[in-house]
């Protein structure tokens, strides 16, 4: 995990919008799991 965040940023900056057309920026400090799950699944269209 150390590695990777010294070579990936993980967390998006306030106010920054990202060059990719599928993408949603989400905070899931709260939300469960499933409720995290159900957020994506509705913004990408994807079916059961």
């Amino acid at each position: 995990m150390r590695a990777t965040s010294e070579k990936y940023r993980l967390n998006s900056y306030d106010g920054e919008e990202l060059p990719f057309e599928n993408y949603m920026k989400l905070d899931n400090t709260n939300p469960a799991p499933d409720e995290v799950a159900k957020m994506i699944k509705a913004l990408f269209s994807i079916e059961e």
